[in-house]
């Protein structure tokens, strides 16, 4: 079941119904449990003291459904078995951090543009889209350069940039931090973009989910439709390029044996290099690939079910694992066939404590 952000105890005690129409509190949610488990069956979102948004345990294992099937779904099995809530309150900050990672779960989707949330556009986008957004921005008009990133890692440029496209988001991270500390000193609500006015353009960076998009503009640009266009490229793209079986067998840089150490090693060669390549471990009967664009991860291949099993097997020892450089038009086919969770920070994190812990990994 989907977990969601620890929060505090309400400070009126009351007995929660599934069906209240009034919260003694603004923002939170309250989990529904069985009688005698820990585990939760579902969650209602609670926002201005009223439920707006529902989650549901699905009969499927690992699923999960929202919005209104998820409200009918959790009435169903309250009628089959006593459920036992657990009410958590949030800040508004909280709160909309949550609607921005799960928008779906919302029955009327008005509710969402009270956050400054709104349609795709709130959804969380991978290195895929956001390759894809940056390039097409790119051939705007009005649009200069473009960039995108993560966590202070480079995902994609394009265009003219008034300086190297990595230093400008190592750069921009670093100052959206210092900026989120003035507004969380303030007390102010969740940034969603900002922009520089500079003597030759405007610098505009918007939030896209985990990661952030970044426009160097011309001063007669329009940012509010600008990222309107960006949130529908994504749904208006054309069907995505059906993945190769088998990856183009490229140039061989390196090859070896498998294991955290070796990964992280050839991943630091290839971003030194900047290579579009992929890192091939195989083993009996199973292989799994990461495709690395300019040297950066964009998307991991694999038949295992998420990202974390992936990176486990990919690090087994004794499998062997080798980096191939390809063609820049070979990247998108690559990633197309990547599994649906993939994230630089998640692939960080799961490279860092799938297997033996240290401060260096």
């Amino acid at each position: 079941m989907f977990n969601l952000p620890t929060g505090k105890s309400p400070i009126v005690v009351f007995d929660a119904a599934l069906d209240m129409a009034d919260m003694p509190f603004e923002f939170g949610a309250i989990t529904w449990s069985a009688a005698r488990s820990k585990k939760p069956f579902g969650h209602q979102l609670i926002s201005g003291g009223k439920v707006v948004g529902w989650l549901c345990s699905s009969d499927q294992k690992k699923e999960v459904v929202v919005g209104s099937a998820a409200a009918s779904l959790l009435r169903r099995i309250s009628h089959e078995r006593r459920l036992r809530p657990t009410t958590r309150v949030w800040t508004r900050e909280q709160f909309a951090a949550v609607a921005r990672r799960i928008p779906q779960c919302f029955i009327d989707q008005r509710e969402l543009s009270a956050f400054g949330i709104s349609g795709r556009e709130s959804s969380e986008l991978s290195s895929r889209d956001l390759t894809m957004i940056v390039e097409e921005l790119a051939t705007r008009a009005e649009v200069i350069g473009t960039f995108a990133f993560e966590d202070g890692m480079l995902i994609a440029e394009a265009g003219v940039l008034p300086a190297e496209a990595s230093q400008m988001a190592r750069e921009s991270m670093e100052g959206l931090a210092g900026l989120d500390r003035l507004r969380d000193s303030l007390s102010l609500s969740s940034m969603e973009r900002m922009a520089m006015w500079l003597e030759d353009g405007v610098l505009l960076l918007a939030n896209a989910g985990r990661a952030v998009l970044g426009m160097w503009t011309t001063f007669s640009a329009d940012h509010e439709n600008i990222i309107s266009n960006a949130a529908a490229l994504v749904d208006l793209a054309p069907a995505a390029q059906v993945a190769p079986e088998v990856l183009p067998e490229g140039f061989l840089l390196r090859e070896g044996k498998a294991g955290v150490d070796q990964l992280i090693t050839m991943l630091r060669s290839a971003l030194l290099e900047k290579a579009d390549a992929y890192l091939r471990t195989s083993g009996p009967d199973e292989n799994h690939e990461l495709i690395l664009r300019a040297g950066l991860p964009v998307a991991l291949r694999s038949k295992t079910e998420d990202l974390a099993s992936a990176v486990f097997a990919a690090t087994t020892p004794g499998f062997s694992i080798s980096l191939y450089r390809i063609e820049r038009h070979e990247i998108s086919a690559a990633a197309a066939g990547g599994l649906v969770d993939f994230t630089i920070s998640g692939l960080m994190e799961e490279i860092a404590t799938c297997r033996t812990r240290s401060e260096t990994r």
